[in-house]
């Protein structure tokens, strides 16, 4: 069955495996509402989510490329789309972290009388163990809107960034199979792509593809999550002639969006903005795909925006979000081919729109009934 969206997901970020057997995850209006089973390890660089509000049916438990995923068995969502604290406690070393979101600031539930004049009744938390300590002071995600999630950036510090509603790690950021894409001996597929090969620009450049990488999505995947599907644009949906023929992205893929709107909203005419903020547009979807997906991703010397089946898509941009979804395996690549790029990464090709404020341009588009403009693109005759 289908889950809704909403979860929460930790990430073992160490090189050893980590054992959460045991921990606790406690939310203010239903107390302890759900502790890891015995035999929890997370592998390095590996996720556990714990879903809520599963449909009737509801999902095993799961172990998959060393990942974890828990059905709560609620029934109901938990987490509040206005705000709410989370509380994470380790009974074995009596301790426990604490986190907020949204209208909500992190506070102590052991001390119950503040926590009521702040955040009113304290239904749940009468049975939280006073005993534990407060590791550090407790962390704000920051604002959120329903359906997205948030996640930590891999900077070592307390900030997040805001996704589309993605599971961390769930999506890459890519091209779908199939896709030609503009190269200096004209349009070619993009997994017919070698290292090497140069690749058109939208500003009418070439940039060298200097590393490229794969993931295949089963179709029993793609069943059980829709937030795995592609987003499907339509040819002529950003523009006339712009794409030239459908163009399917994973969801988190930035598409070069371009229009009076994006020069009111952010002082540019052309931004960077996830696929999926478009999805509700005219001519852009996310159908259920028929079958296997296969994901491919391109890296060029610095951050490019490359010409896919006509309209203009970025190359792999690693930022924090590509990061949290690329395997070990693919990072330790990168790292090797680009020294000190994970840690130092590029000037983006043309300014990034958060999720929450891509999603307003589309709206201001849709309810102004105002059409996309075709972004410039450079002489995409051929080249030897």
């Amino acid at each position: 069955m289908i889950p809704k969206d909403e979860y929460l997901g930790f990430l073992n970020t160490g090189k050893d495996k980590l054992n959460i057997s045991g921990l606790q995850l406690w939310d203010p209006g239903v107390g302890n509402w759900f502790t890891f089973p015995p035999s929890s390890v997370m592998a390095p660089g590996g996720y556990a989510l714990v879903l809520t509000g599963v449909q009737t049916g509801g999902m095993l438990s799961r172990v998959s490329d060393g990942s974890l995923a828990f059905d709560a068995w609620r029934g109901t969502a938990v987490l509040n789309n206005a705000g709410d604290n989370i509380h994470v406690v380790d009974p074995d070393s009596r301790s426990f972290i604490a986190a907020a979101y949204g209208d909500w600031k992190p506070l102590d539930p052991r001390d119950l009388a503040t926590w009521g004049v702040a955040n009113g009744p304290t239904r749940g938390l009468e049975n939280f163990p006073r005993e534990v300590r407060l590791l550090g002071e407790g962390e704000y995600f920051g604002d959120i809107v329903p359906g997205d999630a948030i996640q930590r950036k891999l900077d070592g510090g307390n900030t997040f960034t805001p996704t589309m509603g993605e599971t961390p790690g769930g999506q890459n950021i890519c091209f779908v199979a199939g896709t030609l894409i503009a190269t200096g001996r004209g349009e070619q597929l993009i997994e017919r792509l070698r290292i090497g090969d140069r690749l058109r620009t939208a500003d009418g450049g070439l940039a060298r593809l200097r590393w490229a990488g794969a993931r295949r999505i089963a179709a029993a995947d793609l069943l059980a999550d829709p937030r795995l599907w592609p987003v499907l644009i339509a040819a002529g949906a950003l523009g006339p002639g712009c794409p030239a023929r459908p163009l399917r992205l994973s969801p988190k893929h930035r598409v070069l969006v371009r229009g009076a709107v994006a020069q009111q909203m952010f002082g540019v005419a052309e931004v960077l903005v996830p696929a999926v903020a478009l999805v509700g547009a005219p001519g852009i979807a996310r159908p259920r795909p028929p079958g296997a997906v296969t994901d491919l991703h391109l890296i060029c010397d610095s951050h490019v925006v490359l010409l896919a089946e006509g309209a203009s898509a970025e190359a792999l941009y690693l930022g924090a979000m590509a990061q949290q979804a690329l395997p070990p395996a693919a990072l330790n690549e990168i790292a090797a081919q680009f020294p000190g790029i994970l840690a130092d990464v590029p000037h983006p090709a043309q300014p990034l729109v958060s999720p929450r404020k891509a999603r307003r341009l589309v709206e201001r588009h849709i309810v102004n009934d105002v059409p996309f403009q075709p972004a410039k693109a450079g002489f995409l005759g051929s080249q030897a």
